[in-house]
């Protein structure tokens, strides 16, 4: 997998549109919101969300990187986040109003010096 795109769920249209994007120059893109199993047809019933939040992680680590798109409105894209900065991924803040933890990302994924 080329890209996973971190998104808000009130984002996941526009990631899946972003992810068409993407797709027509030939990435192959991982949109949680689109492809993350969430229900299980054989039992009926919810997955748990440590079981969601495990496919998530794999996507991650199968990915080269990652694509942040986020509105504020919900923490998970900011735990998927944590996991990218964990495994060292390369990471595109997709353009939006700049917010705090957009210093935080800039310094966590900044090479170290003496490195």
């Amino acid at each position: 997998m080329d890209i996973y795109i971190i998104h808000s769920v009130g984002l996941t249209n526009k990631a899946i549109r972003y992810g068409k994007e993407l797709q027509n120059q030939g990435k192959l893109v991982y949109i949680p919101g689109k492809q993350t199993k969430k229900y299980d047809t054989t039992a009926n019933c919810f997955l748990k969300e440590k079981e969601i939040i495990g496919q998530n992680i794999d996507a991650i680590k199968g990915c080269k990187e990652i694509h942040f798109m986020w509105d504020g409105t919900s923490i998970e894209p900011v735990f998927e986040l944590g996991v990218a900065v964990a495994l060292e991924k390369k990471i595109v803040i997709l353009p939006r109003p700049p917010r705090p933890i957009d210093r935080f990302i800039k310094e966590s994924t900044e090479p170290k010096k003496g490195n």
